[in-house]
């Protein structure tokens, strides 16, 4: 199963190294945030805001989920606290200009004429 996390670029060389790692959280829990490509604009927004960096210093990387996630109380947001390393990783930038351009295709698609 693949899953996502959303990070400040400040972080990449680590994560990329390391792993994401649920004990360099900054947060009350030690555990790392993920989600379902469904929920990946909302996550990029509310990293954005949360760390007060615009889309463009952000970076989505793509995991693979080892080991058991927790869920939340959103639908398709999880924590771990397992190391998990990046499959891929792209700016936040770039994903947001290929889902829009996903969206205008698939309008265009639909269209009856």
């Amino acid at each position: 199963m693949s899953i996502y996390h959303v990070t400040p670029n400040r972080n990449l060389l680590s994560i990329l190294a390391k792993g994401v790692d649920p004990a360099m959280s900054r947060g009350k829990l030690k555990v790392s945030w993920v989600c379902e490509q469904e929920q990946l604009m909302w996550a990029i927004a509310h990293i954005s805001a949360h760390w007060q960096v615009s889309a463009s210093n952000l970076s989505v990387l793509e995991l693979q989920a080892d080991g058991q996630l927790i869920r939340t109380r959103w639908r398709g947001v999880y924590q771990s606290r397992n190391v998990m390393h990046a499959l891929t990783h792209e700016s936040a930038e770039n994903y947001i200009e290929s889902y829009e351009m996903s969206l205008l295709t698939h309008t265009a698609d639909d269209l009856p004429f």
